[in-house]
């Protein structure tokens, strides 16, 4: 397909009304259900071997997903990947279905916004439609509000070079380029000159990143404030980014605000840039690994819990070398390291329902971190699904300590909980 049959395509695309159907973590989704047709399933397959990661496992004529959850949006079909920490689901009636959907959509928007991935300023009132929006939508919100500080604020502006005919001497004469396009006017010079405005690769990046958003955006109020923002810079063309322009950036402390912006214009251009799938399909993805997001939100949740109180410190990951050699080092990390008055507390976070007892490559590994760190207190957190309580178990090795497996309700009535408090055991000895 050539160059303008795609934009055609990708023009009729974006003028049809989206469809949405929402999937689970380890559901598989399978061909012909909804707008899932066998053309966007090849799209997403075709996708999936570009990639870095295995997001979903193919079967015939079916795509289960793992512990990847956001939004994927092929053509104009958009699947949001939720998580649910209860994979034991069985049958449910629709009604039950929309209210889990909604439930657990919230849970993953709150872990997003509890661990800092996603900032929106919203209001109790707002708190609702911000769980029912598309995430790829609350990720260009996000970025159109740090846009509009900075173009409020004043874009910065710096020197560069810039060839031109000028109506004044500037600059250095370009001796070859005034002969051939000067020759009839005298009057011009072309001549290599600095000059001090606001086309640099910052400002360039977020008008890149506001073009996409205004293209992209399935709502309709954030592509027209994406395009009334690209007023500001006008007459300017857009440029094509890729990884190694955001690594050569180097801010100071006129360009340290913009930090935010281009993070956020990075995400959008490297991973919300809508990409070809064997001619057809755009294919556009925002996933999370839920095993990490489980981690930092504990992390998050623990500090804020604790904040107030002078005797807990929550350190997070912390690594030590295990074992060296003359070809080489390895070293334990650990995923929350907390130490409470003179004791040192080791959390792993895991996002699954366990069996009855930890198993055994869990058991070397936190037998493993308790003597690396001269702990007597380890513990595997998972999120709670059912009525289970804290199981605890002791190493034999008396220097190792016990290890229990913890659990944890995330859940404050329908809410993501806002506060954690660590494993019980703990807790009632201070």
């Amino acid at each position: 397909m050539g160059h303008r049959s795609i934009q055609k395509h990708l023009r009729y695309e974006i003028s049809m009304k989206l469809k949405t159907i929402q999937v689970f973590e380890w559901e598989p989704l399978r061909v012909n259900k909804g707008e899932f047709t066998q053309t966007r399933f090849d799209a997403l397959v075709q996708w999936q071997d570009q990639q870095p990661d295995n997001y979903f496992r193919v079967g015939h004529k079916k795509l289960t997903f793992t512990q990847w959850v956001g939004v994927i949006q092929v053509g104009t079909l958009v699947i949001e990947v939720l998580p649910k920490a209860d994979r034991n689901r069985g049958s449910q009636s629709d009604s039950e279905r929309a209210e889990s959907v909604e439930r657990w959509k919230g849970v993953l928007v709150d872990m997003l916004r509890k661990t800092g991935r996603l900032k929106i300023r919203t209001s109790k009132n707002t708190n609702l439609a911000v769980h029912r929006q598309s995430l790829f939508d609350l990720y260009f919100q996000y970025f159109l509000d740090e846009a509009e500080q900075l173009i409020h604020r004043g874009l910065v502006k710096k020197y560069r070079r810039v060839e031109k005919n000028r109506t004044a001497l500037k600059g250095k004469l370009q001796f070859q380029k005034q002969m051939t396009r000067n020759i009839i006017h005298k009057e011009r010079f072309f001549t290599d000159a600095a000059e001090y405005d606001a086309r640099n690769d910052w400002n360039e990046i977020l008008f890149a990143a506001l073009n996409v958003t205004g293209r992209t955006a399935q709502s309709g109020l954030l592509r027209a404030r994406a395009k009334n923002l690209s007023l500001h810079f006008p007459d300017w063309s857009e440029r094509k980014f890729r990884a190694v322009n955001f690594e050569r950036l180097h801010y100071d402390r006129k360009t340290d605000g913009y930090q935010k912006a281009i993070t956020l214009a990075r995400l959008i251009l490297l991973t919300l840039n809508p990409q070809i799938a064997s001619g057809k399909e755009k294919v556009v993805a925002l996933l999370f690994d839920m095993n990490r997001l489980w981690e930092e939100w504990l992390l998050a949740t623990y500090r804020s819990t604790y904040r107030d109180d002078p005797s807990v410190v929550v350190l997070g990951k912390k690594n030590k070398r295990f074992w060296e050699s003359e070809y080489g080092n390895k070293i334990v990390e650990t995923d929350i390291l907390i130490e409470r008055d003179t004791r040192r507390i080791i959390l792993d976070a895991k996002w699954k329902t366990p069996a009855l007892l930890p198993s055994d490559d869990e058991l070397k590994q936190m037998f493993a971190y308790t003597l690396t760190w001269d702990s007597k207190e380890a513990w595997l957190v998972y999120p709670k699904i059912r009525e289970e309580q804290a199981r605890c178990g002791q190493f034999t090795i008396d220097t190792a300590g016990h290890l229990g497996m913890e659990f944890v309700d995330i859940f404050d009535d329908y809410r993501l909980r806002k506060n954690v408090l660590l494993p019980t055991g703990l807790e009632s000895d201070s």
